[in-house]
């Protein structure tokens, strides 16, 4: 006879193996599961560095050449960018004094303000945060004469020769301390560019958009949807072609071919070579096909954009305006009373 005492001692092993599956499973590591590889994901690569070294020259080069023709070409992205520029850039100086205020409005006209004469101090301030959203960063030079001159962020690059002992970081030169001390300043010649000279940091404004301390030049917070948006982009135009196929009055006709009877040769000759071909016009009037036996006709058809597609359009839109931190009933209103619309204004505000 097994008292109850024993058979607790003989579950007692069981129970130990439960607990160890269980808590193997649960971080039996001690540790963090993120230091801990698995191949059920992608592995990152264990190379810690600053971004301007993983970027270099050439990663920037394309990476702003990703996002402006993103800007360029996409309407998702161009409208998230105007929507940005209308709550960051839309704001005037305000002052009691009445003297400084109209010297202030004189020096802000595009004569007085812009090296080219073409923009108001307002219009500088909106055009530097759009370049800087899509570039990563942009500089504006002072000049002696009061004026300001935009530089965009791909004429910063590092001069051709380099003194021994100095450190430049992508057109920018750092002092042991990594603070910037001078611009690399190249022309653009055609399709090319051309070094210029030098210009001392306290002749420039850099406006970039940096997540790190050890940042020189900025990176566009855009980047990380840069993907997203290329695929939406991409399947956008995919189902569109699709549609335009569909839409078109298609008729496909099917015939089956006969097979040669005991003792005769088979046809080689195709419908081509006897001049058949499956075409029927379609006029206002009612209309008949006539088909041999074996013939079968249906219209080519079909449901576009699916469901599916739709629904994965909205969630890949959310994703990619959340990389600059727009909410989703900013675009598409459908589905928001006042109050949700509200909630997120204020929010985004």
């Amino acid at each position: 006879m097994i008292t109850r005492g024993e058979v607790g001692m003989a579950a007692e092993p069981q129970r130990a193996g439960l607990f160890n599956w269980l808590g193997s499973l649960w971080g039996g590591n001690r540790g963090y599961d993120a230091t801990q590889g698995s191949n059920k994901r992608r592995t990152v690569s264990t190379i810690t560095e600053s971004t301007d070294s993983m970027m270099g020259e050439q990663g920037r080069k394309n990476a702003v050449s990703e996002v402006r023709d993103l800007h360029r070409n996409f309407s998702l992205a161009s409208w998230a960018i105007r929507k940005h520029l209308d709550y960051t850039t839309g704001f005037t100086l305000h002052s009691d004094n009445a003297t400084f205020r109209a010297a202030m409005d004189n020096w802000s006209k595009p004569l007085n303000c812009d090296v080219r004469g073409t923009m108001s101090l307002q219009e500088i301030i909106r055009m530097a945060e759009e370049r800087r959203m899509v570039d990563g960063d942009v500089f504006l030079m002072k000049l002696q004469n009061g004026m300001l001159q935009a530089i965009e962020g791909d004429r910063i690059k590092d001069p051709p020769t380099r003194p021994s002992g100095q450190q430049w970081v992508n057109g920018v030169r750092l002092n042991r301390a990594g603070r910037a001390t001078g611009y690399a300043v190249w022309d653009r010649i055609e399709n090319d560019y051309q070094y210029a000279r030098n210009v001392r940091a306290g002749n420039i404004y850099h406006l970039a958009y940096c997540d790190r301390f050890d940042q020189v030049r900025g990176m566009s917070p855009m980047m990380s949807a840069s993907n997203s948006l290329r695929d939406l982009y991409e399947s956008q135009t995919y189902e569109l072609a699709k549609g335009k196929v569909l839409s078109a009055l298609g008729l496909k006709i099917t015939r089956q071919a006969s097979e040669p009877l005991a003792g005769e040769e088979e046809d080689c000759e195709t419908y081509s070579e006897r001049g058949f071909k499956a075409s029927a016009a379609f006029g206002s009037a009612p209309w008949m096909l006539e088909l041999d036996p074996g013939d079968d006709a249906s219209f080519m058809t079909g449901v576009t954009p699916s469901n599916e597609w739709q629904a994965f359009a909205v969630e890949m839109s959310r994703l990619c305006l959340a990389a600059l931190d727009i909410p989703y009933s900013f675009f598409n209103g459908q589905g928001h009373n006042f109050s949700q619309s509200k909630a997120d204004w204020l929010h985004y505000m």
